[in-house]
C-alpha cells in the first residue's frame, strides 16, 4: 500500500511538472505574440521585446552612460546593479517584466529601452522611462520607443504617466510629436541620488488617445 501512494504521488508531481511547462510556454508564446503585435502596430523600423540573459553587455553600456545618468539623476552603482541582475537568475525574473528592449529590425541590434514603473506623481499610476543607447541618438528612435511603450500600457485600464525634467527639451518635443501635452504647472520628483527636480507630467492612458505620427519618421 505504501509503495502504490508513493507511486500516485511521483506520477502526480511529474504531471503538475509537465502542466506547469506547458503553462509557461503558453504564456511566453503569449508574451511573443503580443510584442509581434505591439512593433506592427508603432513602428516599422523597430521591434520589441522584453529582457534576455544575453543583452547583458548591452544594458551594462547602458548603465554607464554619462548622459542618462545626469539626465535621471542616477546614483552611480547602475553598472553593479546591472551585474548582480543578469548573474542571478531570480533577479533576473523579478526585473524582465518591468523593461521593454527595442531593436532594429534590418541589423537585429538594439537601440534602447523602455521601463515601467509606478508613477511618483500619485504612487497608482504606471510611468514610462525612456533610454536610447548613445550610438543610437538623434536618429528618431525614442519616439518610436515612446510610442512602442505608450501603445503597450494603453491595453491596460488604469492610468499611465510620463515625466521629464523641465530641462529636457528632447523628451519634451517627443511627447508633442506623439500628441500628448503636460499637465499644467510643474510637479517635483525625486532622483534616485535624493535630489529633487521639478519636471512636468504628460498623461497618455487608454482614456486619451493612441500615439500620434507613428511612421513619420
Amino acid at each position: 500500500m505504501f509503495v502504490l501512494v508513493v507511486v500516485i504521488g511521483l506520477f502526480a508531481l511529474m504531471v503538475a511538472a509537465v502542466v506547469y511547462d506547458q503553462v509557461r510556454l503558453a504564456r511566453r508564446r503569449n508574451v511573443d505574440r503580443g510584442f509581434r503585435r505591439l512593433s506592427m502596430q508603432a513602428s516599422r523600423r523597430l521591434q520589441f521585446r522584453q529582457p534576455v540573459r544575453t543583452d547583458e553587455a548591452f544594458f551594462l553600456q547602458m548603465a554607464g552612460d554619462p548622459v542618462a545618468a545626469d539626465a535621471n539623476g542616477w546614483t552611480g552603482d547602475e553598472v553593479d546593479a546591472v551585474r548582480r541582475r543578469f548573474a542571478d537568475r531570480r533577479e533576473f525574473a523579478k526585473y524582465q517584466g518591468g523593461e521593454m528592449v527595442a531593436f532594429d529590425r534590418s541589423t537585429s541590434v538594439a537601440v534602447g529601452t523602455a521601463t515601467f514603473s509606478l508613477s511618483s506623481l500619485d504612487g497608482v499610476a504606471r510611468s514610462i522611462g525612456l533610454h536610447v543607447h548613445p550610438d543610437h541618438r538623434c536618429k528618431g528612435y525614442g519616439r518610436e520607443i515612446m510610442a512602442g511603450a505608450i501603445t503597450l500600457l494603453q491595453y491596460e485600464p488604469g492610468p499611465v504617466h510620463v515625466g521629464t525634467r523641465v530641462d529636457n527639451i528632447g523628451m519634451q518635443r517627443i511627447m508633442q510629436q506623439l500628441g500628448y501635452h503636460p499637465l499644467p504647472g510643474t510637479q517635483p520628483f525625486v532622483a534616485p541620488n535624493a535630489k529633487s527636480y521639478e519636471g512636468y507630467w504628460y498623461h497618455c492612458g487608454a482614456d486619451t488617445h493612441p500615439p500620434l505620427g507613428l511612421y513619420d519618421v
